[in-house]
């Protein structure tokens, strides 16, 4: 089960949240803790979608992840590593802001970046 971590400099990295593989879930919370659904992956297009259905984003095959905001404003967010690292950009470059441990496919860092890490939402 991918984990959502938030990268904390200095200290212990944070669960943030997890996601469902079975059904592509994202959950806030840790596994087993209290959780709250927030959204839906959608594993075949790379799009992600929140709690009302509502259309939030998707990941390129390079790992960009473009968030969309009102169905007219597109921004790129940042990007996702193979390895499951999540960097954001914040005007002067990017900056690794958390981890997806056991990540099999990039759409679930790119969920993890539209959820807990994309502060324009």
């Amino acid at each position: 089960m991918p984990t959502i971590y938030r990268v904390i400099p200095a200290a212990p990295d944070e669960v943030v949240g997890w996601i469902d593989q079975e059904d592509g879930s994202i959950y806030d919370g840790a596994p087993g803790g209290e959780e709250r659904y927030l959204g839906q992956i959608d594993y075949e297009e790379g799009e992600i979608y929140d709690d009302a259905e509502e259309f939030m984003g998707w990941v390129e095959d390079d790992g960009q992840v473009i968030a969309s905001y009102d169905d007219e404003i597109e921004e790129n967010l940042g990007h996702v590593d193979p390895d499951g690292k999540l960097y954001v950009y914040d005007g002067e470059g990017e900056i690794q802001v958390g981890q997806v441990e056991d990540m099999t496919d990039i759409v679930e860092g790119a969920a993890a970046l539209l959820f807990f890490f994309d502060t324009a939402a």
